[in-house]
């Protein structure tokens, strides 16, 4: 059977379906919208293209309770429930209808019209034997987690549960909210849902009607990437080519992006967990989508009596997504860009205390363990504000020049002359300077000079040349 792929109202491609698979695309109607995954330059076959776009769409095999639900719908499969539904979405307006249809944008979305709860409730083992209205946003949710989409007084929401013993990912999505709030970073927030026995998330639609997610994953395929990029050069490179936004911002928004998940010590930032938002009318991207699913964080898989042992939270051990694979390396590969934004770390001093209450609401979770969990998040905010402070660019040239300074004698006339000169070529570096002697919390001018020098002779080796060539531990 033929169908074609709108968006919204616009016809973008006549593709035929066999036995709930893409068989073919028989013509395209409007190149510039088609998914942009299809445009990717590693495209060889756009039939395989779109089935993979397709798939993921998908409820994933991996969803949580699927063999559940499977059993309850009659043998029916994940691709037959994505068409059933029209491939209707809420992260995005695309859609399918049979060729000859005459239906309209305005009569099927997800956005402005009521949709079915039927598929989310028998994935939480509700409405067992009854007829299934299939119209529902459910079938194309990603991601394992049990969740489904609810109308709450004419707002939709996402609602997710939680994993493993703990049940601990509901609680780390209102942790994000939190500390994106107190840093200002742009987020979606988050709050505590309790069914039954079990702990959920809740939280609003990042779209409307007029705009939508694409994944960064979609972004990186636009091109091939070069052998010497970086993996972070890449996506900017990406993203210079499709006029994402200004690539300043974009540095900022992302690196605080990583700064949060090095906080919270999130090993899941691949790139299908961050977007970015586009107006679906005019395809005018409109930058990073606010930061979204932070769960896999805080230790969630990790038990309580492994908490006990630094290999387990040590930042150097744990993985890290998705530029670098270690937590460390990351967040100091970004914390030059972090530290430019003068970002108010202080803010977060009551961060731990407000994570053991917010834990305390989750009885699944012992005191010990909560204890630890905000123990060790106190620890961690430290740590990144030291990495940002002490690891960047500009405190590295500010050593740099306190050690190949041979005109002065007094380490502090080194320290002065060093100062001035930062500060003359950039007054962001002087906001950067101050937040590094700050953090090094000297009792006088006296500590504070042991404490520079200390740093430099932990920068730079005593052999530097007359050039100042630094070398780096």
């Amino acid at each position: 059977m033929n169908y074609i792929l709108c968006h919204k109202d616009i016809n973008v491609l006549n593709l035929e379906i066999l036995n709930d698979e893409v068989y073919a695309i028989n013509e395209i109607y409007n190149d510039e919208h088609v998914p942009l995954f299809l445009k990717s330059q590693k495209t060889v076959n756009k039939v395989s293209a779109f089935r993979e776009w397709w798939k993921g769409r998908c409820i994933p095999s991996s969803r949580q309770n699927l063999d559940k639900f499977l059993s309850e719908i009659a043998g029916l499969s994940l691709n037959s429930l994505i068409i059933k539904s029209m491939g209707l979405s809420l992260s995005d307006q695309y859609w399918i209808k049979p060729e000859n249809s005459h239906l309209k944008w305005k009569d099927v979305n997800f956005y402005t019209n009521d949709f079915s709860p039927d598929v989310g409730n028998l994935f939480f083992g509700k409405n067992k034997n009854v007829k299934i209205n299939f119209i529902s946003p459910d079938n194309t949710s990603d991601g394992w987690l049990l969740k489904k989409w609810i109308i709450e007084n004419g707002k939709r929401l996402l609602i997710k549960g939680g994993s493993g013993p703990y049940e601990q990912e509901p609680f780390n999505e209102v942790l994000a909210s939190e500390i994106c709030r107190k840093l200002k970073i742009p987020h979606i927030d988050y709050d505590i849902v309790k069914i039954g026995n079990d702990y959920f998330c809740s939280c609003g639609n990042l779209t409307d009607e007029n705009t939508e997610l694409v994944s960064a994953w979609n972004v990186i395929n636009t091109q091939k990437q070069e052998k010497k990029q970086t993996d972070f050069e890449h996506l900017l490179s990406c993203c210079r080519t499709l006029k994402i936004g200004s690539e300043e911002k974009l540095k900022n928004d992302i690196a605080k992006m990583i700064l949060l998940d090095f906080i919270m010590a999130n090993t899941d930032r691949h790139y299908s967990n961050f977007c970015f938002l586009r107006n679906s009318n005019t395809l005018e991207w409109l930058g990073l989508s606010p930061i979204f699913d932070t769960g896999t964080s805080m230790f969630n898989k990790v038990s309580t009596e492994e908490l006990k042992y630094p290999q387990f939270t040590d930042s150097k051990n744990i993985e890290a997504k998705p530029f670098f694979t270690r937590q460390y390396k990351q967040l100091e590969r970004f914390s030059t860009i972090i530290a430019l934004q003068n970002l108010d770390f202080d803010s977060l001093n009551d961060i731990p205390e407000y994570f053991t209450k917010l834990l305390s609401e989750n009885k699944k979770i012992s005191d010990e363990r909560r204890r630890i969990l905000a123990s060790t998040l106190s620890s961690r905010i430290e740590q990144s504000r030291n990495i940002v402070y002490r690891k960047n660019e500009i405190v590295k040239e500010f050593l740099r020049l306190i050690s190949s300074d041979e005109e002065h004698e007094k380490e502090l006339d080194k320290i002065s002359y060093a100062l001035t000169q930062m500060t003359s070529k950039d007054n962001r570096h002087k906001r950067v300077l101050d937040n590094y002697l700050k953090i090094l919390k000297p009792k006088d001018e006296i500590e504070m000079v042991q404490k520079v020098m200390g740093d430099v002779n932990l920068t730079y080796k005593k052999n530097r040349t007359k050039t100042g060539v630094s070398i780096s531990d």
